[in-house]
């Protein structure tokens, strides 16, 4: 049976190193055996400590492995001291493995060094030769070069770099380069971009996932070609689902911050204080304004919101979303002044939110062609908070729209603490309120009062 080794640290959260690894290595089909380099106790917001494993022991771990199971190509991550990474080049010599990706580690995504730095002449100079390929980052490309990269063309000169240094191939993931996310495999023979969309989601252990997934290709039988893209097709729809799940979280408590609400507060005021109580999405309606009075308080909502963590959107007016720093745009679907989702997307690019106000499934379904992010169906109930509303649809328009499309859906209109739970068991990822919450004596305590669990979900 075809399998494969990953030789790498311990992320204790699973985001990175080992974890992902075997993670990306099942996706693909392939069996894995694992060799631990190091332990470390790192997180989504940086290393704390690291406990480098004595290079006997990962040598030992090394040749039991493969004693049971010889692999079809090897994947190297963190590999921690200069001793466990001229223990590894000495393995992989001395077990004739030719199909060896070497992802170069130097940092984790999230900050704090996982290579000793007197261990970088090493991996440059005894393991790197060993490599069928190489995949850097930009920052790891521009350290291990000493080259700036800043461009496909400057990783294009990086790469040229590492392959004089002896690697057969080089791709150089350009996924911090500004511009369309263009990953680019340079061989002697001549180099091939894999360009693709850039997705706004955030997933630690991108590039383990990327050169795992590019070893269990190669294992297999597949080109570099074919192996690339594979694994860049496998990143991207990592990155859209958490694109995705981070949004249909904070759509559980979307607030709608209507500038003609009377509120006991000032709108800021009453925003700060929903966004404590556990609102994370904020959209501003203000059509009542003039477009500085505008772009002035959309600012202000933005700058707060970004404080504490949550997203905001302008609703209707792109001018606006620009001006104001915004994460997105909330649009219509029926009055002849609303911007058209495709038109939003296009002048807002990929990273932005678009949202959608629909009445009907076709409306949902037209909505998610041309590119929303998330979609808004209502009024669930009466409601007094928006006079063109329309009349009550019921839950039976929820269950409509749940049914037309599996973008993030979130309900709007006449919706109390009390009925969330039934919205969201009939579909709904969240519920979206003004009143409730902004009419309130205390605005924080209005928000606290919908029931949310500890992990985001109404219930």
């Amino acid at each position: 049976m075809t399998s494969a080794l990953t030789i790498a640290g311990v992320d204790p959260t699973g985001g990175a190193g080992v974890f992902a690894d075997l993670r990306a290595f099942a996706a693909a089909g392939v069996p894995a055996s694992a060799v631990v380099t190091a332990v470390t106790a790192q997180n989504a917001r940086g290393v704390s400590a690291v406990h480098a494993i004595p290079a006997s022991v990962v040598r030992a771990q090394l040749d039991a492995a493969i004693a049971d199971r010889r692999p079809a190509a090897v994947k190297t991550g963190m590999l921690a001291t200069a001793e466990i990474v001229r223990t590894v080049a000495e393995a992989v010599r001395g077990h004739g493995f030719s199909e060896l990706v070497v992802d170069p580690v130097l940092a984790a995504s999230a900050g704090g060094s996982l290579l000793d730095a007197d261990a970088w002449e090493p991996l440059l100079v005894d393991l790197i030769p060993l490599a069928r390929v190489v995949t850097p980052n930009v920052a790891e490309a521009a350290a291990l070069t000493g080259l700036a990269v800043r461009s496909v063309g400057d990783a294009r000169t990086a790469a040229h770099e590492l392959l004089r240094r002896g690697a057969r191939a080089v791709i150089v993931k350009g996924g911090h380069l500004p511009g369309a996310a263009v990953d680019l495999l340079v061989t002697a023979d001549g180099d091939v971009p894999f360009s693709g969309e850039r997705i706004g989601g955030h997933v630690r252990g991108t590039g383990c996932t990327f050169a795992s997934i590019l070893a269990a290709r190669i294992a297999l039988g597949d080109d570099l070609v074919a192996a690339a893209g594979a694994a860049k097709a496998y990143v991207a729809a990592l990155l859209r689902a958490a694109d995705a799940d981070g949004l249909r979280r904070a759509l559980r408590l979307y607030l709608i911050a209507d500038s003609g609400l009377m509120t006991p507060l000032d709108l800021p005021a009453a925003v700060e204080a929903a966004v404590r109580g556990g609102v994370r999405i904020v959209q501003l309606r203000a059509k009542g304004l003039d477009t500085l009075a505008q772009i002035a308080l959309a600012r202000e909502l933005a700058a707060l919101c970004h404080r504490a963590g949550a997203m905001f959107v302008v609703n209707d007016r792109l001018d606006v979303t620009i001006a104001s720093g915004a994460d997105g745009i909330h649009v219509g679907h029926q009055g002849v002044e609303d911007i058209a989702p495709a038109d939003a997307r296009r002048a807002l690019g990929a990273d932005a939110i678009v949202g959608v106000s629909v009445g009907s499934p076709e409306e949902a379904r037209d909505a998610e062609a041309a590119g929303a992010s998330y979609v808004s169906a209502g009024p669930m109930f009466a409601t007094a908070t928006k006079s063109d509303a329309g009349p009550a649809a019921g839950v039976a328009l929820l269950r409509a729209v749940r049914a037309a499309t599996n973008l993030p859906l979130v309900v709007i209109g006449g919706i109390t603490a009390d009925r969330s739970a039934e919205l969201i068991g009939a579909g709904a990822d969240g519920v979206c309120v003004a009143s409730a919450i902004l009419r309130a004596p205390d605005p924080e305590a209005a928000a606290l009062a919908f029931p949310l669990r500890e992990d985001g979900a109404l219930g």
